[in-house]
This record gives structure tokens, C-alpha cells and sequence, in this order.
């Protein structure tokens, strides 16, 4: 059991138990199979509280909150920039772009739930620069131990900014966080200094996908592309 900061990431031992109407039932957006013992459970922002539970059910412990404030690298803050580009507009609240670089359709990201809007409407950036923003103000609601991913709520919107494809692999190397779950925010913050090479030389895309990860309760979420 393992899990990133949607997503939870299981081996299974059997894979003939998995019932997808069950999971599905139980909360989860949906249910990803990678090859033969695989299996990704997509819950949201929600995850690490499920991952926690059924890590403790695993134990035939009970579960608790130790990981509710769990340390991030702090050190080295560069300071902040100032945003203009609009990528998503939710009627007058905006997501501005967290990184300079080239927006792609939700589509183009080489990750199935992304692509398929499992993980709410938003887009990709292909990054040109190695360190990414604060889209808007808010506060921060998530951050993953591998510190790949922030998400944040602002007015409402859950906005997450995820620093390449299946980076959680790559467990911290190459990234570094400059904010912690519940620390409030303001636009042109910095979040994340990755490394580009290393993601590239690790395997992996780094691509940036953008989303507002409840869109389907808020509607009216309307992604700008150039």
C-alpha cells in the first residue's frame, strides 16, 4: 500500500476480489489496473485519511492522525513572482498558470485519469522553468511526503498542481517544498523547486497537470487554453 496525493497505489495479492462497484460505491472516482497485480483507487484530496485507515485495517490497528503533520523541506524560500497568465476561470475566480511553459489539453497529459478529467477540469503545462507557484491565494490543503504535489483551496476551488507523471516514484529525489498543509498562500508563492533532469533522467514526464479538483460540484469551470 502506497499513495500519492489522489490516488491510493496497491500489489494485491489477488486481484480476482476487486470489485470496482464496491470501491466505486465507497467513494472512489474510479479504479485504475496496471499490469498484473496493480491496481491505482482514485480518491482525491481525501487520500492520505483512507490510505491511513486501510493501512491500520492492514495492521488490525486502530487508525490515527500521525500523519497529519508530516515535515516538508522549508528551507531556502526564493521569494515570489507576480501572475498574469489565466489558465482556468471558475465565473470570477481565476487560476493563474503556476509555471512558465507551454499549456497543453487535459488529453495530451500521458496519465489515464488525468486525461479523462477523472482528477476535475484543468490542463497541463510542459514547464520551461523548475519552479512552480501559487496559482491563486488560499490555503494549502495537501501536500504529498514525496513532495511532488500541493493542492489548495481557494474560495471553494480545490486547485492541485502535480509536478510530472508518476513522480511519486521518485520519492522526494529532486524535489523540494517551501509550504505545509494549512499554511494560507497568496498567488505567486513559491510551492515546489524540481529538477527537470532528474525527472527526465529518472523515466518520467514532467509535464504539470493543473486541475480543479472539484469542478463536477462546483460547474461553471471553464479551462483557457492558448
Amino acid at each position: 500500500l502506497d499513495n500519492c496525493i489522489t490516488r491510493l497505489r496497491l500489489e494485491m495479492a489477488d486481484m480476482s476480489r476487486i470489485s470496482e462497484a464496491d470501491i466505486r460505491s465507497a467513494g472512489s472516482k474510479g479504479i485504475m489496473k496496471i499490469g498484473k497485480n496493480g491496481l491505482q483507487v482514485i480518491i482525491g484530496l481525501n487520500v492520505q485519511a483512507v490510505a491511513d485507515a486501510l493501512a491500520a485495517a492492514m495492521k488490525n490497528e486502530p487508525s490515527g492522525s500521525e500523519s497529519a503533520d508530516k515535515p516538508v523541506k522549508a528551507e531556502g524560500l526564493p521569494g515570489s513572482v507576480t501572475l498574469s497568465d489565466v489558465m482556468i476561470r471558475c465565473g470570477e475566480r481565476k487560476v493563474c498558470r503556476p509555471v512558465k511553459g507551454r499549456v497543453i489539453p487535459l488529453e495530451e497529459i500521458p496519465d489515464d485519469t488525468f486525461a479523462a478529467g477523472i482528477l476535475g477540469t484543468g490542463a497541463g503545462i510542459i514547464p520551461e522553468e523548475d519552479t512552480a507557484y501559487a496559482p491563486c491565494d488560499g490555503t494549502v490543503i495537501s501536500v504529498t511526503d514525496t513532495l511532488h504535489a500541493v493542492a489548495i483551496e481557494s474560495d471553494g476551488m480545490e486547485v492541485l498542481i502535480h509536478v510530472g507523471i508518476d513522480t511519486v516514484k521518485m520519492k522526494g529525489e529532486g524535489f523540494e517544498c517551501f509550504v505545509r498543509e494549512g499554511e494560507p498562500v497568496r498567488a505567486g508563492q513559491p510551492l515546489i523547486r524540481f529538477d527537470r533532469e532528474k525527472i527526465r533522467q529518472a523515466g518520467f514526464s514532467d509535464i504539470i497537470p493543473v486541475t480543479i479538483t472539484n469542478s463536477d460540484d462546483l460547474g461553471n469551470v471553464e479551462c483557457l487554453l492558448p
